[in-house]
């Protein structure tokens, strides 16, 4: 089922939106960990699975496409990722099974010898009909196409800040209050000890860059916007940061406070798939669906000083053009 209107509302109501990756307008949301991941053979993957994954790429491509939708140039760099693990795995798949001992070579030449002695790899591009669905290998390199497009398109909505260098500010402050409140859920340390988990990369950090934006469309172009995410760190992240703000009590954090309640973030989050949901809204946090996030553990003296100087750096710099 397609959940275009769930997400036009959003469209239709938000000025500014900056999506996430992780959004799954239809379809499996666990189609690659779950079903490619540990495949050998195209034949091996459900066709209906890889069927509903290109219809949510659709989906997404259509929501890419509107003018108001923006994402952040972390989060592009994720879509490249998995579209290079996609193009890797194609490769992966494409090979000949290895044959490791000679009784699997004998019986391998053996399934692939016709009546009249020829081996059926000959004149014929189906060698392997017996492995491998041509279906499956056509409806994943729909997919690898797909994400490249969506590459493709996403390098247009790459939100672009006029300072650049306030944006980076921001993230560090974002980063450092967020690594000091544990906001953020490792899911692969999590699952450390399952074989259905993929492989770890390196944390880009794209979440924080995801809320240091929303903070830089409404503190420094003094407009409304919201993020659009299946990430439940997202919110986390955005309250602890209103929350040490609201702590810290100081004219600098005080003034972003009332800044973000004139021109308010909301977070919309994918309660099931197709399904978003706003969980979040600065101009009414407290009657938001969460309540501030209180620190695990009170972030440490020195770092404390050191953040309340670069958000007083920080507005000096926003309040200066």
């Amino acid at each position: 089922m397609i959940h275009y209107q769930n997400f036009q509302r959003i469209l239709d109501r938000e000025q500014v939106i900056l999506t996430d990756n992780n959004l799954q307008f239809s379809g499996d949301s666990g189609w690659y960990e779950n079903e490619v991941y540990h495949a050998r053979r195209f034949s091996s993957i459900k066709l209906d699975i890889l069927s509903g994954t290109i219809t949510s790429l659709e989906e997404r491509l259509w929501w890419l496409s509107h003018p108001n939708v923006y994402i952040t140039e972390k989060i592009l760099e994720e879509v490249k990722r998995f579209t290079y693990v996609i193009s890797n795995k194609l490769i992966s798949l494409n090979r000949p099974e290895r044959l490791s001992s000679p009784s699997r070579q004998r019986d391998y030449q053996h399934r692939h010898k016709t009546l009249d002695g020829h081996d059926s790899h000959e004149g014929s591009g189906h060698g392997r009909s017996d492995y491998e669905s041509s279906g499956q290998r056509q409806l994943m390199e729909s997919i690898g196409f797909l994400y490249k497009e969506i590459v493709r398109i996403s390098k247009k909505s790459i939100f672009k800040p006029a300072r650049r260098g306030v944006l980076i500010s921001l993230e560090n402050v974002v980063e450092t209050i967020t690594a000091h409140t544990a906001a953020k859920f490792d899911f692969y340390d999590f699952c450390a000890n399952s074989e259905n988990t993929a492989k770890k990369y390196e944390d880009l950090h794209a979440d924080e860059q995801l809320v240091a934006t929303a903070l830089y469309i409404s503190l420094v172009d003094m407009t409304s916007n919201c993020i659009v995410t299946k990430d439940r760190d997202i919110r986390k992240i955005l309250v602890n940061i209103l929350n040490y703000l609201s702590h810290a009590e100081t004219m600098e954090a005080n003034h972003i406070l009332s800044a973000l309640i004139e021109k308010p973030i909301s977070v919309y989050f994918e309660l099931d798939i197709g399904r978003p949901v706003c969980v979040f809204d600065t101009f009414k946090p407290k009657e938001s669906k969460s309540a501030y996030i209180s620190p695990i553990s009170p972030i440490p003296a020195e770092v404390d000083k050191s953040l309340r100087g670069e958000i007083a750096t920080l507005l000096h710099d926003i309040l200066s053009h």
